[in-house]
């Protein structure tokens, strides 16, 4: 069977999600089986919310920050929300945003344009830190919900109000027509999902002092395309002064050259596979066309939408992803960076070991992963991946190529880039393999700092991989509070410079180094820059 390349992020995000979800369980699900949680209602702007009331915290899920993006909304920037009389239930709400596949428990809804929100104390001496996540899973899958993000211990150990947030996906999030581009005017290409996200910045600024938090110390961070959508919001002058500093992990604008092919990228081609998805749907480019639609049940739209990659023939998905327009995102992330044009905050970036072996694993054969490189690259750049990482094990050519093509150079040459422009900039390798993939080819895959960032290992979280998380989070705290992810008594975390490309290595126990891409980084540079040319 022919096996076609779609978003790498989406595969791995996927698995994750799968995976993950069971092994973390979400203590704000659990708040009616608690007996000491009880309720609180709290005014915020356009009326009243009801969260629950932990003895050491309080939550709340599944606040809206703008209108349902439904009927006549649907495929318009996020509007701003009306004033409700009552009182908004945001007691255990766990609504996802359309997207392909199953997660019971946690319901589907195109009125999902909503954020979660974890704080210690509703009215501190001094505003608290804030700390916003925008989750993973290639702009497809995926929700700030999800037990992997469960904001308490941040919020209960380290004192951060924590800010997990949805947005549209696929279909949703990144579709345009000639009729939305004309109804827009010079607003940008079908980019909802990152409106979404902008939005949500903006109803934070004015609404998070009601949760004891300081809208001028806000700390955006991401995963994957989470990651890849602070990088563009660091370039995007619309969202300046939203917030403070950066977390970017495994995931970069530059990195999505090539794990998104590029094409699926660029203005052009959202707009034909759109125009391929209206096709399919039976619409044509008139008004008509897209009122029919606007119409079309949310399920519908999810059929033509391509979930997984490998045995799903292109010919018969459409592909959906943000697009590089010069609006909401850079036209040319590389040529942003060298022009200067990214916001000067402090910013962590880093990558995992082994960033490609849950794709590799799970979902590529050797034709279909060699394949994947020589598409992306071209026939003479694969050759020369081909002729460096080819080992015994098929998977050592197509997998290092992935892992330094799509998120560690990547990584390097963003950290480049915003140094040089007088960011601050720390950079991290995350090496630690958890216990239940040691000796195995995963490794330290794609995702595996998540939890330890959070503080949601449970029952794995005895000894060294508690204490990892420990470290991580107080550094998180040193960062949101002067801009050095430092912590008392801790290893010091050294400012990376294009010169020395200083880094720290987490693992057990914390070493500095240097280099991080190391052998080979020149050659992969080489080709990710043509990537961009």
């Amino acid at each position: 069977m022919r096996r076609n390349f779609f978003p790498f992020f989406a595969a791995l995000s996927s698995l994750l999600l799968l995976f993950l979800a069971g092994a973390f369980p979400f203590p704000a699900g659990a708040a009616e089986a608690v007996p000491q949680a009880g309720r609180i209602e709290l005014p915020i702007s356009g009326g009243r919310i009801r969260g629950v009331a932990y003895p050491r915290s309080f939550f709340f899920s599944g606040i809206p920050y703008a209108q349902p993006p439904v009927g006549a909304l649907r495929w318009r920037p996020p509007q701003p929300l009306q004033p409700w009389q009552g009182v908004i239930d945001c007691v255990w709400n766990p609504q996802l945003c359309p997207q392909p596949g199953e997660r019971p428990g946690y319901p589907e809804s195109e009125d999902c344009l909503r954020l979660s929100i974890w704080t210690p104390d509703l009215v501190p001496e001094k505003p608290l830190p804030v700390f916003v996540w925008i989750h993973g899973g290639a702009f497809v899958t995926g929700g700030g919900t999800l037990p992997l993000y469960d904001g308490r211990v941040l919020a209960e150990r380290y004192n951060f109000v924590v800010v997990t947030i949805n947005y549209r996906l696929g279909p949703f999030g990144f579709f345009t027509h000639p009729e939305l581009e004309r109804e827009a005017g010079n607003s940008g290409v079908g980019n909802y999902g990152l409106m979404d996200q902008l939005a949500a910045l903006e109803w934070v600024r004015d609404n998070i002092r009601s949760f004891g938090g300081d809208p001028g110390n806000v700390t955006l961070a991401g995963e994957s395309a989470g990651a890849m959508s602070v990088d563009a919001l660091l370039w995007n002058p619309r969202a300046r002064g939203l917030f403070h500093r950066a977390v970017i992990e495994s995931g970069t604008l530059l990195g999505g050259g090539f794990l998104f092919s590029n094409r699926y990228l660029r203005p052009e081609s959202v707009r034909a596979e759109s125009a391929r998805a209206a096709r399919m749907l039976g619409a044509d480019d008139s008004a008509e066309g897209l009122r029919k639609l606007r119409e079309l049940p949310p399920e519908e739209l999810l059929k033509i939408q391509s979930d997984f990659i490998g045995w799903r023939d292109a010919a018969e998905k459409v592909v959906f992803a943000p697009a590089l327009d010069g609006v909401w995102m850079p036209a040319n992330p590389l040529r942003a960076l060298e022009r200067g044009e990214y916001a000067t905050l402090p910013v962590i970036v880093g990558f995992n070991t082994d960033e490609e072996t849950l794709f590799i694993e799970r979902f590529l054969d050797q034709a279909a992963a060699e394949s994947l490189v020589e598409r992306s690259c071209g026939g003479e750049a694969a050759a020369e991946l081909a002729g460096c990482f080819r080992s015994d094990d098929w998977r050592s050519y197509p997998g290092v190529s992935i892992r330094m093509l799509g998120f560690h150079t990547p990584a390097r040459m963003l950290a480049d880039g915003l140094a040089k422009a007088g960011s601050p900039v720390y950079f991290y390798w995350f090496a630690k393999v958890p216990v239940e993939n040691r000796g195995k080819y995963i490794g330290c895959p794609h995702g595996t700092e998540i939890g330890y960032i959070f503080g949601n290992l449970n029952s794995f979280a005895q000894g060294v991989d508690g204490e990892i998380s420990s470290d991580l989070a107080e550094r998180l705290c040193g960062f949101a509070r002067n801009n050095v992810p430092e912590a008392k008594g801790r290893l010091p975390w050294p400012r990376y410079t294009p010169d020395k490309q200083e880094f720290l290595r987490i693992e057990n126990p914390f070493v500095p180094g240097q280099k991080p891409d190391g052998k080979h980084a020149a050659m992969i540079e080489r080709m990710i820059r043509a990537i961009w040319k």
